[in-house]
């Protein structure tokens, strides 16, 4: 193999190194778009979560006090059918 040979092959090789680098940092750049994008939906996810827990727990305290309400309307009938005997 001469000089030149060696040469163009070096070249060659370095192109197709710069290629690959290339590739390898396009492949990168969506690995994290995607990433990025999974994020978000774990955080809107979260935020649902949340959200929902919050609901859960006002429905939760609505309900409490629509018994105690209920207790309370029917102690207070029970007590006064106790007077009327």
């Amino acid at each position: 193999m001469d000089s030149l040979e060696v040469i163009l092959l070096l070249e060659k090789k370095i192109d197709e190194l710069l290629n690959y680098i290339s590739n390898l940092e396009d492949e990168k750049r969506n690995l994290e778009n995607i990433l990025s994008e999974r994020e978000q939906t774990i955080n809107d996810l979260n935020t649902q979560i949340q959200n929902l827990q919050n609901e859960r727990n006002d429905i939760g305290n609505r309900v409490e006090k629509i018994l105690s309400r209920i207790n309370a309307i029917t102690s207070y009938q029970g007590s006064t059918e106790e007077v009327h005997m």
